[in-house]
């Protein structure tokens, strides 16, 4: 049986070192946090068992050697089950020496506040003690109280050697964050090793703990949202090394100053927010300073308009879901209206956009936050058009002398043409006169007047559409919608796919596959039928709005449905995204 990871090490040692007042900050601070990290989890392998002895002090321990072999009190080899509570027919000693290890059949569970600690434990002068006790009188510590294995924190379940895995991940991301940071590879390292240390502490932990630590962070949640309400985040200083002082802040937004420090222990806490104490105990309370993490809070920050946008989208919704699915049923909705968040709103008559377009700041907010969105996945790096641009030059060079020049790329709810102008700048051959980009007529326009001035954009034709409707563009090369079918249900996306199938140039017409019209989507992939957390939030997340992230199986379903078929996967090599090619099915 392998020895059982404390659950708290990790969580307990990372708290006391972000409230230090001399809290390191930048690329320093986080590589040492995850060399920490990885020293602690290398117990793992080295088959160590990791021992709190308090919740400020978490240390490793081998009782490897000099263990003698007892066998069980009924004189059998041991087995394999950990000793229970109630199979202890002694009082249990917490303090005291070190003494003989008792076999893996006695060892005994503690649990410490709501941490879950697996003592070795010995025998002395007949009695059971934890850590070596020699006080034959002893009792239990009210706060360290024998527990059954079934609550111990490791989740037998997920193979240890599996736990081996995410340890060398782990380790493999440390040395790519502490050597390569600022590389193109950084974001994506970081996302991977956070997802493994992720799974690590979820196998690791007691369900009790688990349990709690959702409540806890939904309290961050709650108190990040109260402070963008009244402008914290934008009234620290944002300069490195000042901070505010709680009597000058309490001032400023016209709050107690005693509840302003209770609110920001949770945020201190998480290390959202760094606590800077008072030079001496008569110059106040101390004050708040900025950390990373909060600095993308500050309301000009596209992920503070994020941090809004699924605060609505899933805090606020969540509790209107149990109501929301007994009248229209316990089933995926099928929108556009009659949505989560439009019954929410109290107008579930209406779409998720209609919703958002009828308030110009919920409208300015939601175009904030996608910028980051936008961001956060790669555009080009899947599906590479050279081939296609080889065919187009020769498509223009024989409709010369023509009034209509075919389309070669029309962008499907292309906004104000960033996307386009990506694939511009990374395909110098693409000419900004074949592209097309269609939208709501109102979108159209903004993006005209923002299109003006930019030369990569110069020949792009921006044109009003409807794609609940039939494309008005014919023939096209190329329809490639980005971030939209995601935003839909299967029956909507079906009727958007079909609609666009109608304006498409079939293979079994042309008879050259270059020549025929082809959809690409660009979505997330989600790894079936058990994606990871992320891929899962993210999924969530356009539950509230009608939407739904799908898997391939799923991007298959609706091809057929809509009489096209997925001819090709173009995946990116570092996230879950990735360019799906559908065309007429033959």
């Amino acid at each position: 049986m392998a020895p059982y990871l404390d659950p708290g090490i990790i969580h307990h040692k990372a708290m006391d070192r972000h409230t230090e007042s001399n809290h390191a900050q930048g690329e320093a601070g986080i590589t040492a946090d995850f060399m920490e990290i990885r020293e602690a989890l290398k117990a793992v392998n080295d088959g160590r068992i990791l021992e709190s002895t308090s919740l400020k002090n978490a240390q490793t321990t081998d009782h490897a050697a000099n263990v003698k072999k007892l066998p069980n009190t009924n004189g059998s080899a041991s087995s394999s089950r950990p000793r229970t509570a109630t199979d202890v027919p002694h009082p249990v000693n917490i303090n005291g020496a070190e003494t003989i290890q008792v076999p893996e059949s006695e060892q005994v569970y503690y649990q410490q506040g709501t941490t879950f600690i697996n003592k070795p434990t010995a025998r002395t002068n007949g009695i059971i003690t934890a850590n070596g006790a020699k006080n034959a009188t002893s009792r239990t510590r009210n706060d360290q109280i024998p527990i059954s294995p079934s609550h111990a924190p490791r989740d037998q379940s997920i193979p240890l050697d599996r736990l081996r895995m995410l340890v060398e991940e782990i380790g493999r991301g440390v040395d790519t964050l502490s050597h390569g940071c600022g590389a193109p590879n950084t974001d994506v390292a970081q996302m991977k090793l956070t997802t493994a240390a992720s799974e690590l502490l979820n196998a690791v932990r007691a369900p009790s703990e688990t349990i709690m630590g959702w409540f806890a962070q939904m309290s961050v949640v709650s108190v990040v949202n109260l402070f963008q309400h009244w402008g914290v985040f934008d009234i620290i200083p944002a300069q490195e090394g000042q901070f505010i002082p709680f009597s000058e802040l309490a001032e400023k937004v016209r709050a107690e100053e005693a509840l302003l420090i209770r609110l920001s222990w949770m945020l201190t806490s998480s290390s959202v927010l760094r606590f800077i104490p008072a030079s001496n105990p008569s110059a106040g309370s101390g004050g708040l300073a900025h950390t990373p993490t909060s600095l993308m809070l500050r309301s000009q920050s596209p992920l503070a308009s994020m941090f809004q946008l699924l605060h609505t989208n899933i805090v606020e919704t969540s509790p209107i879901m149990p109501s929301y699915f007994d009248i229209y049923g316990r089933k995926e909705p099928t929108g556009p209206s009659y949505i989560p968040a439009s019954y929410l709103a109290g107008q579930p008559e209406l779409s998720y956009f209609e919703l958002v377009n009828q308030d110009q700041e919920k409208l300015k907010s939601f175009m904030h936050a996608m910028t980051i969105a936008h961001r956060r996945t790669p555009i080009t790096g899947m599906y590479d058009p050279e081939e296609l641009i080889e065919f187009a030059e020769v498509m223009d060079r024989d409709s010369k002398g023509s009034k209509e020049k075919p389309p070669i790329w029309v962008d499907i709810g292309g906004s104000n043409g960033s996307v386009i102008k990506t694939f511009l700048e990374a395909y110098p051959k693409l000419k900004a006169q074949w592209c097309v980009v269609q939208d709501l007529p109102e979108v159209v326009e903004a993006a005209k007047r923002d299109a003006a001035g930019d030369e990569k954009l110069k020949g792009v034709r921006f044109l009003p559409m409807d794609f609940h409707k039939e494309s008005p563009v014919k023939g096209a090369l190329v329809y490639y919608l980005r971030h939209i079918v995601r935003d839909y249900s299967d029956p909507v996306v079906i009727n958007i796919l079909s609609n666009i199938r109608k304006s498409m140039v079939p293979l079994a017409v042309c008879k050259d596959v270059r020549r025929a019209s082809r959809i690409l989507i660009s979505e997330q992939l989600m790894p079936y039928p058990a994606p990871p957390m992320f891929a899962a939030f993210k999924d969530y997340a356009m539950l509230a709005v009608g939407g739904k992230e799908r898997s391939l199986q799923q991007f298959e379903a609706i091809a057929e449905a809509a009489g096209l078929a997925v001819t090709a996967i173009y995946r990116d090599k570092a996230t879950p995204h990735a360019v799906i090619e559908m065309m007429v099915k033959v």
